[in-house]
């Protein structure tokens, strides 16, 4: 029993230093240069952009009809009647809600198009570091902007730019 034991202890151990003895092939990449220098990171960013613009001149428009109507308000207020008072003032708390709810409705716009605009540059730069981590034998690759150091020869950055073309 005592040596069944210990043979199957022997076992386990040698099986465990076998696997912590296997080498594990690792590589770095710049991930931040090749993304910003990619085509469809750069089309990405200027549809982007245009649609950004486009809402914020809404947004623009729309403010500056509330704050004629503020100001057409308070300018005559005194001359108005009940009935126009409280008219206006309703249009002007309408005005308000929409306004803001246009510029909440914008910002979820703005997260869905980014989410839509650059999940495929993402996935195509995965997909590269990816394939040549395969091709290289790699078994992690890790981006350089959490390393302190890395020896360079362990650097994938131009073999994955050459992947996408670049």
């Amino acid at each position: 029993m005592k040596k069944t034991s210990i043979i199957i202890i022997l076992v386990a151990l040698l099986s465990i230093t076998s696997v912590f003895s296997q080498k594990v092939k690792y590589a770095f990449i710049d991930k931040d240069t090749i993304l910003i220098n990619m085509p469809e990171m750069k089309l990405a960013d200027s549809e982007l952009n245009a649609f950004v613009t486009e809402l914020q001149n809404e947004v623009t428009l729309m403010s500056n009809d509330y704050n004629k109507k503020v100001q057409e308000y308070e300018e005559n207020k005194t001359t108005w009647g009940a009935s126009v008072l409280e008219n206006r003032t309703t249009e002007i708390n309408d005005l308000q809600k929409r306004n803001q709810e246009f510029q909440i409705q914008a910002q979820e716009d703005i997260i869905t198009k980014k989410t839509e605009l650059y999940t495929p540059v993402f996935d195509k730069f995965n997909k590269a570091v990816e394939e040549v981590a395969k091709e290289g034998g790699y078994d992690a690759v890790f981006p350089t902007m959490v390393t302190l150091y890395f020896d360079e020869k362990y650097d994938i950055t131009d073999l994955v730019r050459k992947k996408l073309g670049m």
